[in-house]
């Protein structure tokens, strides 16, 4: 089962000059229903390979291998049958070091409370425009590759029960 890429050849030039603006909608985990699964995409410029582990595939790193795309250092693929929730995480074996390490996908929506920390392919359930608006704010959505994710750290965001509940501060 195949399914189309997601990263087109204007994106993959516009994030070779450094100028892709929407990054999150063709990097990371992208469900689709036809056919049914998960597109993953992810850069790693210094890889000799890239595979996607998680629950659904038994945390196997040899199952999923991605391809690389042109010269870009993005690895991509799809994954038939992934589902909303599934765990899942890159394993990236570094031509530099010659060994490999499981990441965190930095374009994941949402990921399992520390100190797991696998993401989760889908979109967290309630998060909408209605629910910023509970919130009394439309807070951007905040990119965190490139970024200290620490430096993201806000009462509201520290456990999942705090999202319901809107407070003046919500947004910083």
């Amino acid at each position: 089962m195949i399914a189309p890429s997601l990263l087109t050849p204007f994106d993959l030039h516009l994030f070779n000059e450094g100028t892709h603006s929407h990054l999150y909608e063709k990097l990371g985990a992208h469900l689709s229903e036809d056919p049914k699964g998960a597109s993953f995409a992810v850069w790693a410029p210094n890889a000799d390979w890239v595979s996607v582990i998680g629950d659904f595939n038994g945390w196997d790193r040899d199952d999923n291998k991605l391809v690389p795309r042109e010269q870009s250092g993005i690895w991509e693929g799809f994954i038939g049958g992934v589902e909303h929730g599934a765990l899942y995480k890159y394993h990236v074996h570094s031509r530099v070091t010659r060994t490999g390490a499981d990441k965190a996908d930095p374009f994941a929506v949402y990921a399992e409370q520390p100190p797991r920390q696998a993401p989760t392919a889908g979109r967290r359930p309630g998060r909408s425009t209605r629910f910023t608006s509970a919130r009394g704010c439309a807070c951007p959505r905040r990119a965190t590759a490139g970024s200290h994710t620490a430096s993201w750290r806000h009462a509201w965001l520290t456990t999942p029960t705090d999202w319901a509940s809107p407070t003046s501060s919500s947004c910083p």
